[in-house]
Order: structure tokens, then sequence, then C-alpha cells
């Protein structure tokens, strides 16, 4: 799932005329989960919607596209600090 939403953003964004490099930001950004998977995960855990291994799961999920966004965009910056200067 994770790699159809960034070939969808990705190919959204090229369309639009984004440059490859930033099109890739774009779709790295828009995958990460953050906070509302989190809340997500809780509510539909505490209504019983979703077991324990599936609420570990959503969780465990949102922490790491999270991570590997902060990581993502610390290597973009390092590369190509004027990228990010705009």
């Amino acid at each position: 799932m994770a790699s159809t939403k960034l070939a969808s953003v990705l190919v959204a964004a090229r369309a639009a005329g984004a440059a490859l490099g930033r099109a890739l930001d774009y779709a790295v950004a828009m995958n990460t989960r953050g906070g509302p998977g989190i809340v997500l995960a809780s509510v539909a855990h505490a209504a019983g919607i979703i077991d324990d291994r599936m609420f570990t799961a959503l969780v465990l999920a949102s922490i790491l596209t999270s991570f590997a966004t902060g990581l993502w965009f610390r290597w973009r910056l390092a590369r190509e600090p004027e990228r990010f200067a705009e």
C-alpha cells in the first residue's frame, strides 16, 4: 500500500511539472502516517474494531514512516541545501 501511495504521488507531482527530486520529496512526505495514524489506531482499538496485534502494527507503521521521513529529508538537506532554501 505504501508503494502505491508513493507511486501515485510521484506520478501526480511529475504530471504537475515538479522535478523528480521534488516529486520524491512530496511522495515521501505524503507517506508519513505519524500522529493521525496513532490516534486512529487508538480510537479503533478502544472501540474494539481492531485487536492488539493490529493496533501494534498500526502504531509501528506510524512511528517507522515518521522516522523514515525524517531521515529522508535530513539526507536530502545534506545533499542539496539550496533546494530547501526557497
